[in-house]
């Protein structure tokens, strides 16, 4: 969104008159991963790889809008 942002502030103050402005995909809290616990005061921790995909997924976000990972969307256009 910044980028998007920055394009329309260039545009309004008469910088460009066309931009063409992308974005990235969120990794905040990839590549790793740890499920909630099972129990209370569980010691178990576990780590997953969450680099290409989905770990947890949620069914009604799966239904609605599918939960390809980038590099399946761009397979996807491509085809």
């Amino acid at each position: 969104m910044e980028s998007v942002g920055l394009a329309t502030r260039a545009i309004l103050a008469g910088q460009a008159e066309l931009v063409i402005a992308g974005g990235v995909e969120s990794m905040s809290r990839a590549p790793l991963v740890m499920p909630k616990a099972e129990t209370a005061f569980s010691r178990k921790a576990e780590i997953y790889d969450t680099t290409m995909g989905w770990r947890f997924i949620n069914r009604l976000m799966k239904a609605q809008y599918g939960v390809d990972s980038m590099p399946e969307t761009a397979e996807n256009l491509a085809e």
